[in-house]
């Protein structure tokens, strides 16, 4: 569709600032590259991220999305891919998988829970020794969005000190 990144966009129901705009489309024109959003707290990198998955999963051949997150942000993050994305992405509970609406489905192996073409799930759950070789086993993703600011924070406050 000509022009079907700003439609993209403009159907999405959040307003981008400027500076979102620029870095979405730039990170969408780069992939398959992978990008880095890195900003102040309060600048909209969750939004960009969003929008960034909108523009891939609307024509740029993405159908496989895993979306790694710190445990406690699972549920945020489902939430605002709903209501800033229109985005109905379910999560991992364990074996379950949580939909937007409340809905659960019980699965009998992780391994069936990554059969999903997109699905939230916790990075503590994705690194586990069990866990990894199952998930490195499934079919090949297409997009891996992560959210590792909060594992970056440093231990020391000191400056210079890692």
């Amino acid at each position: 569709m000509p022009d079907g990144a700003s439609t993209c966009d403009t159907m999405a129901p959040v307003e981008l600032w400027p500076h979102q705009r620029h870095v979405v489309s730039d990170a969408v024109a780069m992939w398959p590259q992978g990008r880095l959003l890195c900003d102040e707290v309060g600048m909209g990198k969750t939004v960009e991220g969003i929008l960034i998955l909108r523009r891939l999963l609307a024509g740029r051949g993405v159908k496989r999305v895993l979306i790694l997150l710190p445990a406690n942000l699972l549920q945020q993050w489902q939430e605002e891919l709903r209501e800033r994305g229109n985005l109905l992405v379910p999560r991992l509970d364990g074996t379950t998988v949580v939909w937007p609406d409340g809905r659960r489905e019980k699965k009998e192996t992780l391994a069936d829970a990554l059969s999903l073409d997109i699905l939230l799930m916790s990075r503590e759950t994705a690194r586990t020794e069990t866990n990894l070789p199952m998930l490195l086993a499934a079919a090949p993703w297409d997009l891996v969005l992560l959210d590792e600011a909060h594992a970056a924070r440093r231990a020391n406050q000191v400056e210079g000190e890692f």
